[in-house]
């Protein structure tokens, strides 16, 4: 038990214990990096992308894009803010020195129009067999008597147009830009595979058993071959030239050719791949050997056919469906 002495002691120095002064504790101030709060971006945003006014008597500013997030204040009928960015009907704003979010149907915000769909690049593809490309536009049908040929583009080379200038074209080819001779183009839109090439198979089945040459003038696009060379009764590229024609009426190629050899470039050119099995092959779709051009004519799973201008008499080529005889290249669109 203490003496009162000690006691008197004790409780003076509690006395000028309590009367001192010690600086209060501090926690360390959070940083958006150890808090996992973010900074506002708002104040950062130099470049605001309008100005919307208040149009009712009193706004509420949120945290987030929705009533769902925390109020942060408000703002008074008519006042006038710039926003940062748009989501889902709300518009971000600086509000003091933090992101704020406004509901955009309480301002006169007006969403920016719709850009519209860019217009397609018109499409040309040469039709004669050799077109020149020269540095400079000339007029109608003659070129710039000072122009250069820069290259030369093959039938059935697909154009895209990017100006034009009296009867001339100004197109890229190979990684070079001139101008070329309108009147050896003509538009292309194509039609892709499916039904296309069904109406192909059955407009050439209409000419079973006729002799192809007869056909010049019936068939758009078929080409009298009766000048060319003197063998084969001077009918011997009238394989080439049946295919092509009929799938030109189709707008399943946009270009003409009577050279088997040829049409491999042409298939490339307007959208065709190559078939690994003939087995997969469908009406329409486009065989060449290493020598002659058809057209398949049907697969019924375990059988092709196919349908082209054959040599059934000798020189003499007519529509027929035959077997496939040789290995070939086939080419789809389907």
């Amino acid at each position: 038990m203490l003496s009162p002495k000690m006691s008197q002691n004790l409780a003076r120095k509690a006395s000028r214990y309590a009367s001192l002064k010690f600086p209060r504790r501090r926690s360390p101030a959070r940083t958006s990096t150890d808090s996992g709060e973010q900074q506002s971006s708002v104040s950062k945003q130099s470049d605001p992308l309008g100005s919307v006014k208040v149009t009712c008597s009193s706004l509420n500013v949120r945290a987030g894009a929705g009533t769902n997030y925390e109020r942060l204040g408000g703002l008074t009928g008519g006042k006038s803010v710039e926003y940062y960015e748009e989501k889902d009907g709300w518009l971000r704003i600086k509000y003091g020195t933090q992101d704020g979010w406004i509901c955009a149907k309480y301002t006169d915000y007006k969403a920016p129009e719709p850009k519209p769909d860019p217009k397609p690049e018109p499409k040309q593809v040469v039709t004669t067999d050799v077109l020149r490309l020269r540095d400079k536009a000339g007029n109608g049908g003659d070129p710039a008597p000072d122009s250069k040929i820069l290259d030369e583009m093959p039938a059935g080379t697909l154009l895209t147009v990017t100006d034009e200038q009296n009867g001339w074209y100004e197109v890229t080819y190979n990684g070079k830009t001139g101008w070329c001779c309108a009147e050896f183009t003509k538009e292309y839109t194509p039609i892709v595979g499916g039904d296309a090439q069904t109406k192909a198979i059955n407009y050439a089945a209409q000419f079973l058993g006729q002799k192809t040459h007869d056909l010049c003038g019936t068939i758009p696009y078929l080409e009298d071959l009766s000048w060319y060379g003197p063998s084969n009764g001077g009918y011997d590229l009238n394989c080439a030239n049946f295919a092509c024609a009929i799938l030109q009426n189709f707008n399943l190629i946009g270009s003409h050719t009577n050279l088997v050899d040829s049409m491999h470039g042409l298939c490339t050119n307007f959208g065709y791949h190559k078939l690994s099995d003939i087995s997969q092959s469908k009406p329409g779709d486009v065989w060449l050997s290493s020598g002659h051009a058809e057209l398949v004519y049907s697969n019924d799973g375990s059988t092709v056919k196919l349908i082209g201008s054959n040599n059934v008499e000798p020189d003499v080529q007519y529509v027929s469906i035959n077997n496939p005889y040789t290995s070939a290249t086939l080419y789809s669109l389907q």
